[in-house]
């Protein structure tokens, strides 16, 4: 009769795909491990709408969204946590639908890491998260009379388009 070792184990949490990245453990700030906002929307943005189950069923994650300041989400999570459980994933979609999800999706859409290449409005690089390039010296930017944006760009304004 065995006591402490079930005859056929059943693991919750299943190990990720190895071509995504996992989501940082909590407490390693000091190795450069941090758990944000940023680091939980690039770790999402790994996947697709309907792969919230294999997104969500981290423990790390899990944790995250039990202890977020921005957004408590630990009171609504018993029917994710039943999914990730029972490994179904119309209900965890279903739960997705929520309003709790649907805020904090917003809140990771805009705490998006900002991309690093030409974008829509010109920028060249992030001054912004985890792997930003440092800040350009102070003589070469240059604030735009009609919005005040402080620009690095030397001809137009990255916010308002409009030449210096």
């Amino acid at each position: 009769m065995s006591v402490g070792f079930p005859k056929e184990q059943i693991y919750t949490f299943a190990a990720l795909n190895s071509n995504k990245s996992p989501f940082p453990s909590c407490n390693r700030s000091q190795i450069g491990e941090i758990q944000s906002l940023e680091t939980l929307a690039s770790y999402r943005h790994q996947f697709e709408d309907d792969e919230i189950l294999q997104c969500l069923a981290d423990f790390n994650v899990l944790l995250y969204l039990c202890t977020c300041d921005v957004l408590p989400m630990r009171e609504h999570m018993s029917l994710l946590l039943q999914s990730i459980k029972s490994q179904d994933s119309s209900q965890a979609l279903q739960w997705a639908k929520s309003e709790q999800w649907s805020t904090m999706s917003h809140l990771l859409q805009a705490s998006a890491p900002h991309p690093t290449t030409m974008g829509a409005v010109g920028r060249s690089t992030s001054f912004v998260g985890a792997n930003a390039s440092p800040l350009p010296p102070i003589g070469s930017t240059w604030q735009c009379n009609h919005c005040t944006f402080i620009n690095t760009n030397p001809t137009t304004c990255d916010m308002c388009m409009l030449p210096k």
